[in-house]
């Protein structure tokens, strides 16, 4: 489980005659994991199925048609038939209900832009006709200028009036109103036009653009009806060719999503040949395969060639890129999802998906830390599992963290951010079997008796003395936990070193750290009176680590000394983060919410929403917060003490889609 899957390294060697077998058994075993070839003085890149075109081109038509019915992923799902055989026919069929479509979806649109154009010439000619103005009333005069256009129905027209007065006493305005317009026709003299729309300009007026009603020499009333029964026949014709489309889609759907599904496996398959090298006669293919699976393989495919192929199993060489197959049982896998984030593995070295399956929702859930919010995130987590099947290892991640952090809650002893209740309240849950004890605590406004919840430590109150200082317990935890944490990377990045290189250059790049910190760990007991040892030990230990560390890494190594106890102290962000959601949980319960229960009545309608509204923002940032911290200890402290990644993912040829 902490190292991938054994690969073996295959070359495979055959005559073309058998080309298409192979290729069809490969894809049907789904085991073997093709590596691109590099064309070679001796090996030509190999070229794609005779039939790889033709496959192509109905392809590229049916997911065109799938488009343009608009047939969802969702209802693809539903068909599981295998599609058509005979090529030809699948072609033909195919052709003529892309014509169709094509055919019908383009009436639409026709029509569609028909009815748009008609609709804005009737909304015009229905103003003018409100207005009950002539045709011979819109045109142009020598003498006489207009203005016709649209007010908002909102707006006055005793001011308007006012305004046009003020510009000239000679013109003659007719108004009529719609359900949300004032329409508006004014004649006055042609040079007080523009002073005239200046003034309009503040009520918002828009000009009517006129130009439909000159389209035709009939009157307006007359125009309307045609264009009524015209938009009638667009309308018609729109709606008959949706008809005609949504039958395609109801009696085709099954036929194209059958046959987009077989096309593309063939696809993959006549095109595959692009990867292999080739000679006149016969071709070679290099890839990988599980170890345990080789057997079977060769098998099946000496049986489908009449055993006339050539299979070699080649040896592992340093600068192979080998594929990435996990290794991972149901409770591990889904956290492959933070190495498929970061960077896969290389093959060579320890896989820390199950180190990330302990530690990540430990750190979680110590940080978040609260039996009601881990409830709450629980809840919300299982909801959006069912909601959301594409981010389901995601999703179980913070499903196990939540429930850690319920057990982290009883352990600092936090419900929603509170600790103790009144006395009062702890008489009444005595009542129902919960007695709590109670305690003199110091609050602000004095030390008070509270009913305290049990807890094993709390994050608030919690000290250690540590020399003349007492620095807060959680914090104190946080910097074990790192040191822990780190010196497991280092014995990681030991075995990967020991591996790959020996076991001196592993001790003296790994090992080397652990002894210069012992070496510090001596020298701080020592002095501290701890223990009875001399410093000289803790100095001989830090020296011969820092000598260590020169050998194993070089200057390098001693430049990096400093990083590794920053990187310790890093970890105190574990406390950090939960006091931060603590101290917040805790403002709005005994700073806002409780002073306003306190006075009843309405106000506690608005404590209430009070509690909601802040434990929500709080939730919310106390799982943003210790989701990216926790990430940030894996990938920056953790990873950077053994982990070079690097992998490349396990696809073999002819896996499903959600395999690879």
């Amino acid at each position: 489980m902490i190292t991938p899957e054994p690969m073996s390294k295959i070359s495979i060697v055959c005559p073309k005659t058998y080309m298409e077998r192979v290729i069809q058994k490969l894809y049907q075993l789904g085991m073997y994991h093709i590596e691109p070839h590099q064309k070679t003085d001796d090996l030509d890149i190999g070229k794609p199925l005779e039939r790889s075109e033709k496959l192509a081109e109905i392809l590229v038509k049916i997911r065109a048609l799938l488009s343009l019915l608009d047939i969802e992923k969702s209802i693809r799902m539903q068909y599981t038939g295998k599609g058509e055989k005979d090529q030809y026919e699948l072609g033909r069929k195919c052709r003529q209900i892309y014509d169709d479509t094509l055919a019908l979806t383009d009436s639409i649109k026709t029509a569609g832009t028909q009815i748009t154009l008609l609709t804005e010439k009737i909304r015009i000619l229905d103003l003018l006709r409100k207005l009950q103005i002539s045709k011979e009333l819109l045109q142009d005069s020598k003498h006489l200028g207009r203005l016709i256009g649209e007010l908002d129905g909102t707006t006055d027209i005793a001011p308007v009036k006012a305004a046009i007065h003020a510009v000239t006493a000679k013109h003659e305005l007719i108004t009529s109103k719609t359900e949300h317009k004032h329409l508006l026709a004014l004649y006055a003299e042609k040079e007080k036009i523009a002073a005239l729309r200046d003034a309009l300009a503040p009520f918002g007026f828009i000009d009517i653009d006129l130009a439909p009603a000159f389209e035709s020499r009939k009157k307006i009333t007359e125009q309307l009806s045609e264009l009524h029964a015209h938009l009638s026949k667009a309308t018609t014709q729109r709606n008959a060719a949706q008809l005609n489309l949504n039958k395609i889609k109801r009696e085709q759907v099954g036929f194209l999503v059958e046959n987009e599904r077989m096309l593309t496996e063939e696809t993959k398959k006549a095109e595959v040949p692009l990867n292999f090298g080739e000679t006149k006669k016969s071709f070679t293919i290099r890839g990988w395969i599980p170890t345990e699976q080789l057997v079977q393989v060769v098998d099946e495919l000496k049986k489908t060639t009449n055993n006339s192929i050539h299979i070699i199993d080649e040896p592992l060489e340093e600068h192979d890129n080998i594929p990435i197959k996990f290794r991972h049982n149901i409770l591990v896998k889904p956290y492959e999802f933070f190495l498929r984030l970061y960077e896969l593995p290389n093959y060579r070295e320890i896989d820390p998906s199950i180190m990330m399956f302990i530690t990540f929702p430990l750190f979680f859930g110590f940080m978040l830390g609260d039996v009601g919010y881990g409830i709450v995130t629980l809840l919300l987590f299982l909801a959006l599992r069912a909601k959301m099947p594409s981010a389901r290892a995601l999703l179980n991640i913070m499903i196990f963290s939540a429930i850690i952090t319920i057990g982290f809650g009883f352990m600092f002893g936090e419900y929603f951010g509170f600790e103790h209740v009144s006395v009062e309240t702890g008489e009444k849950l005595c009542s129902i079997g919960l007695c709590l004890p109670t305690h003199a605590v110091k609050m602000a406004h004095g030390v008070e008796n509270v009913a305290d919840f049990p807890r094993l430590i709390s994050r608030v109150q919690g000290h250690v003395q540590i020399g003349k200082f007492k620095v807060l317990s959680v914090l104190v935890i946080g910097a074990i936990v790192g040191l822990i944490h780190l010196n497991l990377a280092l014995l990681i990045g030991f075995f990967n070193i020991l591996f790959e290189h020996g076991f001196m250059h592993a001790f003296l790049e790994k090992i080397s750290w652990m002894v210069m910190e012992a070496g510090v760990a001596v020298l701080a007991l020592s002095y501290g009176g701890t223990i009875a040892l001399s410093p000289f030990a803790g100095f001989a230990l830090l020296g011969m680590g820092i000598v260590m560390i020169y050998l194993g890494e070089g200057a390098k190594g001693l430049v990096e000394i400093p990083a590794i106890f920053s990187n310790i102290l890093s970890y105190m962000r574990l406390g950090a983060v939960g006091l931060a959601s603590v101290g917040l949980a805790v403002v709005v319960n005994e700073n806002l919410a409780i002073p306003f229960f306190e006075k009843g009545g309405i106000f506690t309608v608005l404590a209430i929403l009070i509690l909601i509204i802040g434990h929500v923002i709080n939730i919310a940032l106390g799982v943003l917060g210790p989701f990216l911290h926790a990430l940030r200890l894996h990938y920056v402290e953790f990873f950077s003490k053994f982990y070079q990644g690097g992998g490349v993912s396990y696809l073999p040829f002819g896996a499903r889609e959600e395999e690879a």
